[in-house]
């Protein structure tokens, strides 16, 4: 799942510096609980918008 990151934070999984308006693949579950915490936001794909 793709994200864009909203706010700069060190990944603990990967150990790497995630830097705020980048964007990153993520396995849906770590995706999640990245967001929850306030540090990405879930990429929407255009077709997806629609529906």
């Amino acid at each position: 799942m793709k994200v864009k990151v909203i706010q700069r934070f060190n990944d603990r999984v990967t150990k790497e510096r995630r830097e705020a308006g980048q964007i990153y693949e993520y396995p849906a579950e770590r995706a999640k609980e990245l967001e929850q915490a306030g540090y990405v936001k879930q990429m929407v794909k255009p077709e997806q918008e629609n529906k």
